[in-house]
C-alpha cells in the first residue's frame, strides 16, 4: 500500500537513508571534533574517554539499535528474535551511557557485566525461534 504522497521505491529510499544518518553523523562528529584530554563521561564508572571515542561509540550504539529496529519492522518472520536483540541492544546502550561495559562484579574469577549476560538473551532468541 502506498502513500498518496510518496511512491513505494522513495518511501523505501527514505527508510534507507535513514538507517544511514547515524553513520554519517559519526564521521561528521569525527571529523569536528578535536581529539583532547580524556574526561569522564560515565555516571556508575570510572573510565575515561575523549569526547571523539564518545561522539563515535555514541552512534555505533544508536545505529545497531536502528538498525534492529528497522530490521524488526521489515522481517515480520523474525519479530521474536528481533524484538530480544532490539532490547539486549537498547540494554548495552544504557550499560554503555551507564558505566562504559565496566565489569560489575565477580563471581571466582568470572567477570559478569551486560556484555556477558546479554549472550544469555541471544541464545535464547536463537534457541526458541518460532516456527511461523
Amino acid at each position: 500500500m502506498s502513500s498518496r504522497w510518496l511512491s513505494l521505491v522513495w518511501r523505501k529510499r527514505l527508510k534507507l537513508i535513514f538507517l544511514a544518518s547515524p553513520f554519517l553523523l559519526q564521521q561528521i562528529f569525527l571529523i569536528i571534533i578535536p581529539r583532547k584530554e580524556a574526561v569522564d563521561w560515565f555516571l556508575l564508572s570510572d573510565a575515561s574517554c575523549t569526547l571523539q571515542e564518545a561522539v563515535y561509540y555514541f552512534f555505533d550504539h544508536v545505529a545497531w539499535c536502528y538498525t534492529f529496529y528497522f530490521l524488526y519492522h521489515e522481517l515480520p518472520s523474525f519479530y521474536n528474535p528481533l524484538r530480544i536483540y532490539f532490547f539486549v541492544l537498547v540494554i548495552d546502550f544504557a550499560d554503555f551511557v551507564l558505566t562504559y561495559n565496566s565489569v560489575w562484579f565477580h563471581i571466582g574469577v568470572i567477570p559478569i557485566s551486560w556484555n556477558v549476560l546479554q549472550w544469555i538473551f541471544v541464545v535464547y532468541a536463537i534457541i526458541y525461534v518460532n516456527d511461523e
